[in-house]
């Protein structure tokens, strides 16, 4: 005869008893195994125990980057990781003193790997007493990733105006990247968050065109301006599945905040946005970045409003405008 005993089931624990507390014991103790541990401690949102949800993850669970399965976190800085150091210097065209930040580990590995790397800044800044201490900020970070002060080449075009200098700045930015042997160039991604970090991205794609540069451009995301109901920091708003991403190390998170604490001028007012909209996949993830797209720039980055419509009241019109009589200039 078949018995009918049934198995006892522990009761479900609450989270002042002694189930719970043990549930939470074990729930730590299997964190602190986890191989993702070290990249996920210097996180500040993650603590013991918490599921990490995987970006294409379906429905089994069983979560996929550039369409091939990954078993375990580190196995997706693997699929995700940039391609391999070509050799040669990096460069980097900034359109603010404190862009640096949301492309520093890049950076950083650079350096690690002995490339030299060089950096212009385009614009002298506001929100600071001079366009000096802007300076300093950024030469101050800088040194924080390795970067000498040699390196570095600060521009002093005004802040929000830089629609009116484009064949100035496309000229110099194509003479600075024919000065140098460039292996690869960053720039910020057109992306609508700021009109400085697309007109950056507009002069460095036909300074290229024009001197035939050969090196592979990278753009990276800052401000993407609206994404749904909040503003989108760090993070691609459109194709971002195609974006490489710099494998995270566990003080990433540390760098950071060092980082911002170099530009306190900008830190005082940036930092509720960062706290409240920045891309947190890219702690676990990555930085991201990835190579130039062949962009309409007579056509918005993306749908919807952007952000400097938003927050600034500046038209896309006046950026189309200005992009139209340039490239009707130029041929």
């Amino acid at each position: 005869m078949r018995s009918t005993s049934r198995i006892p089931v522990p009761p479900r624990g609450t989270w002042g008893s002694t189930v719970g507390r043990k549930q939470r014991a074990d729930a730590a103790e299997r964190s602190r195994r986890s191989p993702c541990r070290s990249v996920l401690a210097s996180n500040r949102n993650f603590a013991p125990g918490h599921r990490i949800r995987t970006i294409g993850a379906g429905r089994a669970g069983r979560p996929e980057t550039a369409g091939r399965p990954v078993g375990r976190f580190e196995d997706l800085a693997l699929v995700s990781k940039g391609p391999p150091d070509p050799g040669g210097s990096a460069a980097f065209i900034l359109a603010h003193n404190d862009d640096e930040i949301f492309i520093n580990a890049r950076i950083r590995r650079l350096v690690a790997s002995r490339r030299e790397v060089g950096a212009l800044w385009l614009t002298s800044g506001l929100l600071a007493p001079s366009p000096e201490v802007r300076r300093q900020e950024s030469r101050a970070a800088m040194a924080r990733l390795g970067v000498p002060e040699r390196a570095l080449t600060f521009w002093d075009y005004p802040d929000l105006r830089t629609l009116g200098y484009l064949e100035e700045l496309v000229s110099g930015i194509a003479g600075y990247l024919e000065s140098r042997v460039v292996a690869e160039v960053y720039v910020p991604a057109y992306e609508g968050g700021h009109p400085d970090h697309d007109v950056a991205n507009f002069a460095v794609s036909q300074a290229a065109a024009r001197i035939r540069l050969s090196a592979p451009i990278y753009e990276f995301p800052i401000n993407t301006g609206p994404r749904g109901r909040r503003q989108l920091i760090g993070g691609f708003a459109t194709n971002s599945l195609a974006a490489m991403r710099t494998p995270p190390r566990p003080d990433d998170r540390r760098v950071w905040d060092d980082l911002w604490r170099c530009h306190r001028t900008q830190y005082r007012y940036l930092r509720l946005p960062m706290a409240l909209c920045l891309d947190r996949r890219r702690w676990w993830l990555g930085e991201p970045y990835r190579p130039l797209p062949h962009h309409d720039y007579l056509n918005p980055p993306h749908r919807g409003r952007l952000g400097y419509e938003t927050a600034l009241g500046i038209p896309f019109a006046r950026f189309h405008s200005a992009v139209r009589e340039f490239l009707e200039a130029n041929g």
